[in-house]
């Protein structure tokens, strides 16, 4: 009775990450990539409809990002049409790193420090995310700051009374949103 309740459970990558593992030598290549990365590992997967991308970024996820402090982010492009900018997709980016990036952000001890030293970050980044780190910042600016690196807000003058250049958009073209991304992930890998 029991084997028979065990064969009719369905599985499913988010509750049996390791007995659906195999896809060709790809969960070997991303556990050594993670292994291996001094920072945060980057990687795209790209395949065909039904290849298993979904099923070894589950893996990820619920295997290896716990163990190496990694955030997986998700972003299934069918949400994406034909008109939808860059600046789409970092919004989208943003809002999946929201809630972990405020909360690492408030326990972190030094991230100042890890601030200040990231090459990646536009001054403008840094003072953002340095708003919305300080215990100090009036509610009213850290969601300032918050709106400001998703790139939903704030006004300009808005920003500049921050001490922003501007909107986050007016500043910085894909590579920089890239390299805000990047150095996110290389601030929750130190």
């Amino acid at each position: 009775d029991v084997y028979k309740r065990q064969m009719n459970r369905r599985f499913s990558p988010e509750r049996d990450p390791g007995l659906l593992v195999g896809m060709d030598g790809l969960i070997p290549f991303l556990e050594l990539r993670a292994q291996d990365a001094p920072t945060a590992p980057q990687a795209i997967l790209f395949g065909e409809y039904g290849t298993g991308k979904t099923h070894a970024l589950r893996f990820v996820e619920h295997v290896l990002a716990p163990k190496r402090r990694m955030k997986p982010v998700f972003l299934t492009l069918s949400n994406f049409g034909a008109r939808s900018t860059f600046s789409d997709v970092h919004v989208r980016v943003m809002n999946a790193l929201d809630e972990s990036l405020q909360h690492m952000l408030q326990k972190w001890p030094t991230a100042d420090h890890a601030i200040d030293a990231n090459g990646r970050l536009s001054q403008d980044m840094k003072r953002a995310l340095k708003l919305l780190r300080n215990p100090k910042t009036a509610p009213k600016d850290r969601a300032t700051a918050r709106t400001w690196l998703m790139g939903i807000g704030p006004t300009p003058t808005q920003a500049r009374n921050m001490g922003l250049a501007g909107r986050l958009f007016e500043s910085a073209g894909p590579v920089e949103l890239v390299n805000l991304w990047k150095g996110l992930g290389e601030l929750w890998a130190t």
